[in-house]
């Protein structure tokens, strides 16, 4: 996290287990990343756009995805590999995170094997 008011950046995964990935696709699941996000951090204006992120062996569904609240704004990357939910995210003022160093911040991501 960067100085109080600034901003920040976040690299997270999860490891769903097995048993949550049987029935739902994983639109599904990346919807259920975005619905969270929207209940967790009571974001607004929240936007997913669908993407992918590719490897050296596949290219991943993914979704783009953006939102607000008050000063708070949220830009980042959710992607499924396998059962490992990968989040990747810039906050802060409007400013940080639609800045050139967030831009660059998300654009490094990638997903070695």
């Amino acid at each position: 996290e960067l100085e109080k008011q600034k901003g920040g950046y976040l690299v997270t995964y999860a490891d769903l287990p097995a048993d949550k990935l049987k029935a739902p696709t994983v639109d599904q699941v990346l919807d259920s990343g975005k619905k969270a996000l929207e209940d967790d951090f009571k974001l607004k204006n929240v936007k997913s756009e669908p993407t992918e992120v590719t490897t050296k062996t596949a290219k991943h569904k993914a979704r783009k995805i953006s939102g607000d609240r008050d000063e708070l704004n949220l830009r980042g990357t959710i992607v499924l590999v396998g059962n490992r939910l990968y989040q990747v995210y810039v906050y802060g003022p409007k400013d940080f995170v639609d800045g050139k160093e967030a831009q660059d911040f998300l654009a490094s991501f990638a997903i070695t094997e």
